[in-house]
């Protein structure tokens, strides 16, 4: 190859060159623009500023109390000043019993957790999202029986414990550490039990009782 062959080459490798790198930010350019934007109302979700709303190192959930005049669960929401974190679940369920043994603020409901009822021990399996709630003698020996009133402390219990975390779908009630075969009201306790929203009401929808209807007292 003489020398004006070699020249003729070189030019043909540059024009090549110029000519790729056109063509490579023409498709970048259009690439660019072929590409979904994400909305502003979408993009804000995640700023900040839409988070101040949300208060720090809390926890909602619920609490439901009894209705013995229509033999109902009523839930009424509430907020814990701890964060709902793996490590902060023993403490936000004992807060949570503690505020379920008080009264209820709307007339016509009680708290179905018989007098003198503690917590004794708290264990959560993480693989089996179980709750395990040692109760001590008087949770068993203090309960007033029935059928009905068996129901409504094991769901009370069950369903505002389970609305603590996602951390907890289901509970066993132990007595001493241990399954029972039988707890208040005949219910089977030998069992896991789930949320069980079947007849649970809103609090607008609760007619003031007589007051003295109270089968916990």
């Amino acid at each position: 190859m003489n020398r004006e062959q070699k020249a003729v080459a070189i030019v043909a490798a540059i024009l090549a060159l110029i000519t790729l790198g056109l063509l490579g930010g023409t498709f970048y350019l259009w690439h660019g623009r072929a590409m979904p934007k994400i909305p502003r109302s979408a993009s804000s979700l995640a700023s900040p500023a839409a988070l101040d709303s949300i208060p720090a190192g809390s926890t909602s959930a619920w609490l439901y109390y009894f209705d013995p005049e229509r033999d109902s669960l009523v839930r009424i929401p509430v907020r814990f000043p701890i964060e709902s974190r793996p490590e902060n679940l023993p403490q936000l369920i004992r807060l949570a019993w503690a505020r379920l043994q008080q009264p209820a603020e709307l007339p016509g409901l009680v708290s179905p957790l018989p007098p003198g009822s503690e917590i004794e021990s708290v264990f959560i399996d993480p693989k089996h999202r179980t709750l395990y709630l040692g109760l001590n003698d008087a949770y068993y020996f203090n309960h007033p029986g029935g059928t009905i009133e068996g129901w409504a402390t094991v769901y009370s219990v069950v369903n505002t414990l389970c609305s603590l975390s996602p951390m907890i779908e289901k509970a066993i009630l132990l007595r001493e550490d241990r399954m029972v075969r039988q707890g208040p009201g005949g219910w089977d306790y030998s069992r896991a039990f789930r949320p069980d929203e079947t007849i649970v009401r809103f609090p607008e929808e609760v007619e003031p009782g007589p007051g003295d209807s109270n089968p916990f007292q």
